[in-house]
């Protein structure tokens, strides 16, 4: 773990591989989190890597180890691992006003009509992401963080903001 004055941390120099994976419940959103991942990665001057396809991994293990062949295989120094889990919601009222009128053969009419879904409103979730970096060599986690963003309807912006946040305090840890 990164504590003050102390730096266990790996460097990864311009250009070093870095083993990326993200860890989330659904494929859809592992793939969205994943393509974040690799773009931040990328800004931050290393050459972020995917394990090669067909690698094994087992839901009932930590993904951490289950990597590390594959980094070995591919001459990466680190894995990060960035985990996604629903952390907060909020739910609207999903009710909706709407107002409208018509014309039909010469005669008009107006009305107001209010919808109210049946169970509720449409929650927004909130995601916890923890960032882990695990050095390859010595196969131990040495850096580790969490953060949680707002409830949010808009993944993409929020999965991109998570990774942000866990890269910069990465950086500022001393991995980039």
């Amino acid at each position: 773990m990164d504590r003050p004055g102390h730096r266990d941390t790996v460097p990864v120099s311009a250009g070093g591989k870095i083993l990326i994976a993200c860890d989330a419940y659904d494929p859809a959103l592992r793939q969205i989190c994943q393509d974040r991942l690799y773009r931040d990665v990328l800004e931050k001057g290393a050459s972020p890597v995917v394990a090669p396809a067909g690698t094994l991994l087992l839901n009932d293990r930590e993904l951490d180890g289950q990597l590390v062949p594959a980094a070995t295989a591919i001459g990466a120094k680190a894995i990060f691992i960035l985990s996604l889990t629903p952390a907060t919601s909020s739910t609207g009222s999903g009710a909706s006003l709407g107002i409208g009128a018509f014309s039909f053969g010469g005669g008009g009419g107006g009305g107001v009509g209010l919808g109210i879904p049946i169970g509720g409103g449409r929650p927004d979730t909130g995601f916890a992401a923890n960032g882990r970096v695990t050095d390859v060599r010595s196969q131990r986690l040495v850096w580790t963080a969490t953060v949680v963003a707002a409830p949010s309807a808009d993944l993409e912006s929020q999965v991109d903001s998570l990774s942000r946040s866990l890269l910069d305090s990465a950086q500022g840890a001393g991995l980039f």
